[in-house]
């Protein structure tokens, strides 16, 4: 469970991309028909692209409609 802008719910995503030993280069996609509560009409993607190792959190950007 989460929220976005206030809408709790959840998402399913799926991964499409590469993931090396030092690399992770990928694409989230929503998907459709799984998401519950206020986010269950939520379609979007993410990309990703992390290079390294971090002490900290990656972040994400969702880009997405409701």
């Amino acid at each position: 469970m989460g929220s976005i802008d206030g809408h709790e719910g959840s998402l399913v995503f799926r991964r499409e991309g590469t993931q090396g030993a030092d690399s992770v280069d990928a694409r989230l996609v929503v998907v459709e028909g799984l998401g519950a509560g206020a986010l269950e009409t939520v379609t979007g993607d993410a990309v990703v692209s992390i290079q390294g190792q971090s002490p900290n959190r990656y972040g994400i950007t969702l880009m997405y409609d409701t």
